[in-house]
């Protein structure tokens, strides 16, 4: 059994990109010393943070880790989460962010999308061709919203390295040059445009690495999957990253910093309009918020010309392929290899990776 790289312990882990065991100690050093890097370079510091949380692991992890920094850095903390109505799956991750909250002592502000707008994502992705770009557009939307209103500097979110070099990569490769240039480390605050910054605590921390650390804090978090996340491009995507880091330790890392020196070498400034309808910043005469619920034609929103969506129906969805326990080396996992777990540990999910 591999020891610790820092003391005599048994290891929980093994990070290829730095070549080096962890204990669970060593771990929890490590991961939150990745958390403190991304503050203090860009200057989180006696701010008021509106962390959203999805429930699900990433978001849970990146909640439990600023939490456990806010003395520090003189954080502000108040969750938010949006209840979308997906049978099933949100009832488990609106309870599982409950729970996280209440073990934290954290106030948290939920947003039922069915009760506020009269529609869950479950009706809407009826009428969209892409049920993921949809559900994007609205937690986005209603997160700034809540964040703009209440007050909050930033907000939040539980994106990972993986996830950030993914997203990017996809960008590139659709061809959607805009959407890469926005993208980045952190998004200062608009405040004139009604925009709360965005910071991403998780940036330099791998998927698996949140998932253990979930497990070793023993983190309330939802093991569901969304049924309208599988197939979707990013996976593929993630897939050929890690088989990269599997090659080349660090090869995610560097990926998504030579993708930042090209936002950087090339900044535009985007021009922003104010909503019609809603009076928040968009790029057109109406947001893609307003378009998408314009078509239910609710109280608060005029009868606006629809998008073009055939019905889709989500009736059958495969059963998940792929499920591992956290004991199994695979090439997978990327740069992880666990060696322990402790007791009463969950088994993972890593569907975004096997289906």
């Amino acid at each position: 059994m591999a020891k610790c790289s820092f003391c005599d312990r048994k290891a929980v882990i093994f990070i290829r990109r730095t070549g080096k065991y962890y204990c669970e100690e060593h771990f929890e050093k490590f991961f939150l010393g990745r958390v403190r890097s991304y503050l203090d370079r860009n200057k989180i510091k006696r701010k008021k943070i509106l962390a959203a949380i999805s429930g699900g692991k990433d978001s849970s992890s990146m909640l439990w880790a600023l939490n456990s920094l806010k003395n520090e850095y003189k954080l502000e903390i108040v969750a938010f989460h949006i209840d979308l109505g997906i049978k099933g799956y949100s009832k488990s991750c609106r309870k599982a962010s409950e729970e996280l909250c209440q073990s934290l002592g954290i106030e948290l502000k939920i947003l039922d999308l069915k009760k506020e707008y009269g529609k869950s994502l479950e009706e809407i992705a009826r009428k969209s061709r892409k049920p993921c770009s949809s559900c994007g557009t609205i937690k986005r939307y209603l997160t700034n919203k809540a964040a703009y209103e209440g007050g909050f500097e930033y907000i939040a979110t539980g994106h990972n390295m993986l996830d950030e070099a993914a997203f990017a990569m996809h960008n590139l490769y659709s061809g959607t040059i805009k959407q890469f240039m926005r993208g980045g480390e952190v998004i200062p605050p608009k405040p004139k445009l009604k925009m709360a910054g965005r910071i991403k605590p998780l940036y330099y921390l791998m998927e698996n690495e949140t998932m253990l650390y979930a497990i070793l804090k023993a983190i309330p978090y939802s093991e569901e999957e969304c049924p309208y996340s599988l197939g979707h491009p990013i996976i593929r995507h993630k897939r050929v990253l890690l088989r990269g880091e599997e090659e080349l330790p660090g090869f995610v890392y560097n990926v998504l910093k030579s993708l930042n020196s090209l936002r950087s070498e090339k900044e535009e400034e985007v021009e922003l309009n104010f909503c019609k309808i809603c009076g928040y910043p968009t790029t057109s005469e109406i947001c893609k918020f307003c378009r998408i619920m314009g078509q239910y034609n609710l109280k608060r929103f005029p009868k606006i010309s629809p998008l073009e969506y055939p019905s889709i129906s989500f009736k059958s969805i495969p059963e998940r392929q792929g499920i591992l326990e956290i004991i199994a080396p695979t090439a997978m996992m990327g740069s992880v290899t666990v060696f322990t777990i402790p007791a009463g540990a969950r088994p993972l999910l890593f569907n975004s990776y096997m289906t």
